[in-house]
């Protein structure tokens, strides 16, 4: 079912990763990572927050009440899909953009903080400031 709830919203359109600016870092994570310290560097950098699992509770919930009959399920799905599409489409996408710029910028696993518009990661590392400080010292070494 998750395959038919997926393979809709991609015809009817999904959104791609904006480009990032020069001072903005990008943290994957997801509900159950606590990432610190960002005050510490808000004030000069542009933080994203993205989960990569947040569209987990979405696709739960128009899932609900669907036949366990899969041709049968795939039709609840269509007629609730032609009621309720922009409404759908618009929350598909804001609970599956952490996921979508994950995979747009080849990150392998979380915790993940970007830099350098994505070309700068930094895997496993949940405090934003030491995530920095590896940062500033990676382009140091260049």
């Amino acid at each position: 079912m998750k395959k038919v709830i997926i393979t809709l919203f991609l015809l009817f359109g999904t959104t791609q990763a904006t480009q990032a600016n020069a001072n903005e870092a990008w943290i994957f994570g997801t509900k159950k990572q606590v990432f610190t310290q960002a005050h510490k560097i808000e004030n000069s950098w542009d933080i994203k927050y993205y989960l990569i699992d947040g569209g987990i509770g979405f696709e739960a919930k128009i899932s609900q009440g669907l036949s366990a009959n899969e041709n049968k399920a795939m039709q609840q799905v269509k007629q609730r899909f032609a009621k309720y599409k922009s409404q759908w489409v618009s929350s598909a996408k804001r609970a599956w953009q952490g996921a979508i710029n994950a995979q747009s910028l080849n990150i392998e696993k979380v915790p993940a903080i970007t830099f350098d518009k994505g070309k700068t990661v930094i895997y496993g590392i949940t405090d934003l400031s030491a995530a920095l400080r590896i940062y500033k010292g990676a382009i140091k070494l260049k």
